[in-house]
């Protein structure tokens, strides 16, 4: 049985990608970008976009996608409401 680690849990285009490697530019001391889903919003929930400081900042849980030239991190609580989505700029 194929590990939940192994899924393709979202997609991000090649514009996203871009822009996430101009933010990390832009932010030297910064690791990757992250997004967060929490309770709030007027639609119940709230995205949380911002900066993960450090490898060992990662949780041993979280989604963290690498190409090399961008990572990209989402918390494991965040998962559920994220799976199946395309991240666009």
């Amino acid at each position: 049985m194929e590990s939940y680690k192994n899924h393709k849990w979202f997609e991000i285009t090649d514009e996203a990608k871009n822009q996430i490697e101009k933010l990390l530019a832009k932010n030297p001391g910064k690791y990757a970008v992250s997004l967060a889903v929490q309770g709030g919003g007027c639609a119940g929930f709230k995205y949380r976009w911002g900066f993960i400081d450090n490898k060992e900042d990662v949780g041993k849980d979280d989604h963290t996608e690498d190409w090399h030239t961008g990572k990209f991190v989402v918390d494991d609580a965040s998962m559920l409401y994220i799976a199946g989505t395309k991240i666009d700029w």
